[in-house]
């Protein structure tokens, strides 16, 4: 029984191996199929574009070390891997960059997490991304700690959907700087405005988080302003 086993092993190898070797000795095996995964906003069209791969070479001439980089030309394009798969498929997985915030000036730019920033993809959805108003493309090149406080203040409030159940973020319909630099939230409900300061931001949106949930949406309509700047403190301005 076991010598069949071993037999059996030892014929189906060799098949692999003469398989192997007609495929790599092949001119034949031409690419016929592309498969892209991961992309979520940038087009298939655009992705075929930027790789430009030879339908008429044999597969294992596809040279994917160059069509990833061609690919990683693309600002939008975070990585990519690209691999062949007998008998005639390339695979392409993308992954695109994401945006921690948007950043409203003159127009709509895209920052991720690194930092970097660029113009909103026609594509690129915007719900649930915070907006960043009152900050400068020129202010950032003036000020290196402007787009470090942004991103971290961005990543604060979303840290607090962790304490809220994923239900804080949504909330917050825009992160305003133009007060000097002291950062205020906008409420996505009424439209109240949150001075929350520079200092102990954590505290600050916690307490707000507690205010925010233990409110009827009726309630938020009537809120004119928010202020957190005194510690341990939130006093609510109604409008008249």
């Amino acid at each position: 029984m076991v010598l069949k086993v071993a037999i059996a092993l030892g014929i189906g190898y060799l098949i692999y191996l003469g398989g192997r070797f007609i495929f790599e000795k092949s001119p034949f095996f031409p690419v016929s199929t592309v498969e892209i995964t991961g992309n979520q906003y940038i087009e298939r069209e655009t992705i075929l574009a930027l790789a430009a791969i030879d339908y008429s070479a044999s597969l294992k001439d596809v040279d994917t070390e160059a069509i990833t980089n061609r690919l990683l030309g693309n600002a939008y394009i975070k990585g990519v891997s690209v691999t062949t798969l007998l008998p005639a498929t390339v695979r392409i997985d993308i992954e695109e960059r994401q945006p921690a915030f948007f950043l409203v000036d003159k127009g709509l730019y895209m920052v991720d997490e690194t930092g970097l920033m660029l113009e909103k993809h026609p594509n690129m959805p915007i719900f649930e991304v915070p907006m960043i108003t009152g900050l400068s493309r020129a202010a950032m090149a003036k000020d290196s700690t402007a787009l470090p406080g942004a991103l971290s203040l961005v990543g604060k409030v979303k840290y607090m959907d962790r304490e809220f159940s994923k239900s804080f973020s949504p909330m917050i319909s825009e992160i305003n700087f133009s007060g000097k630099g002291e950062p205020e939230l906008v409420l996505v409900k009424g439209g109240a405005r949150v001075a929350l300061g520079k200092k102990d931001q954590y505290q600050r949106l916690f307490l707000l988080g507690n205010f925010m949930l233990k409110q009827q949406e009726s309630q938020l309509y009537e809120i004119k302003r928010i202020d957190l700047t005194i510690p341990d403190r939130l006093i609510v301005q109604k409008r008249s």
